[in-house]
């Protein structure tokens, strides 16, 4: 692997708890999570998901379109694909309200 094209971790490993009960929260569960990271325009982004329960994962891109979905999923891999222009993007994770899943995440970026 050449210095070049070398791979970034743009989100570190990092593990939480999606379908908490949050009595303050609309339907008293946390069952979205929106992890935003900030990426460089034209690299390619790669996202790891492992989860114990079924979880819908999405990346969204800084305008609000979505780049890639997966539905109940419990280990997946996206991407990878362009950033584009962007210079921010969004992981969401959700669940139906009332379940609750550990989820570990991963987001790399690399050059073309």
């Amino acid at each position: 692997m050449s210095i070049l094209n070398r791979t970034v971790e743009v989100l570190p490993r990092t593990t939480l708890l999606v379908g908490q009960l949050d009595y303050s929260a609309p339907g008293c569960y946390r069952n979205v999570e929106v992890i935003p990271f900030k990426v460089r325009p034209n690299r390619r982004i790669r996202v790891d998901v492992e989860s114990d329960s079924p979880v819908d994962v999405a990346v969204a891109n800084d305008d609000g379109s979505t780049n890639a979905f997966r539905q109940s999923q419990t280990e997946a891999v996206l991407g990878p694909f362009p950033t584009g222009k962007n210079d921010s993007m969004a992981l969401v994770l959700g669940l139906y309200p009332g379940d609750r899943a550990n989820v570990t995440v991963r987001v790399t970026m690399s050059r073309d």
